[in-house]
């Protein structure tokens, strides 16, 4: 009976550190091959971002998610190629409030043109609103992403928009 209540209580901790619901975003980004904003360059591409969240307290959840943002470039950064490409992993929190959601947290990937790029650390914000339709959220909102590779420094800005399917 005892090895059954350590197996009952195992499988709840493990039900409840399960992704809760999972994200598909995806928009347009545009962004900068420097550091500056001075270097935003209006050349928009596809950027789609997997995300799963796990519920901790009221309003407070943590994610995990995989991002594919691509953008636009002309200036001599980008010599050879015509697309910088970012691919990263991030971790974070997301706040909710009414139909109101910003998320933040640390990446870790690769940025470079044409996808070449060494791995290296980022950040991300983002911000929206959301609404229920069909028993799924439909939420657009805008992220920002500061990336580092390297040499390479790039910043984007993608307005996006996800469906979040809960898992229970």
């Amino acid at each position: 009976m005892r090895a059954f209540g350590v197996v009952l209580v195992g499988a709840l901790a493990a039900s409840n550190l399960a992704a809760q619901s999972a994200e598909v975003r995806s928009g347009i980004a545009i962004g900068s091959h420097s550091e500056t904003l001075a270097g935003l360059e209006i050349e928009p591409h596809v950027s789609v971002d997997l995300v799963a969240s796990y519920p901790l307290i009221e309003g407070v959840q943590a994610f995990v998610a995989g991002s594919y943002n691509n953008f636009g470039c002309r200036d001599e950064f980008c010599a050879g190629g015509r697309t910088v490409t970012a691919i990263h992993g991030i971790v974070g929190g997301e706040y909710r409030w009414r139909f109101l959601w910003g998320r933040a947290g640390g990446m870790y990937g690769t940025v470079g043109v044409e996808g070449s790029g060494e791995m290296g650390p980022g950040l991300y914000v983002a911000a929206g609103g959301g609404v229920r339709v069909l028993g799924v959220e439909v939420l657009p909102g805008f992220s920002h992403r500061w990336m580092m590779s390297g040499d390479e420094r790039a910043f984007s800005i993608t307005g996006d928009v996800g469906v979040k399917v809960p898992f229970l």
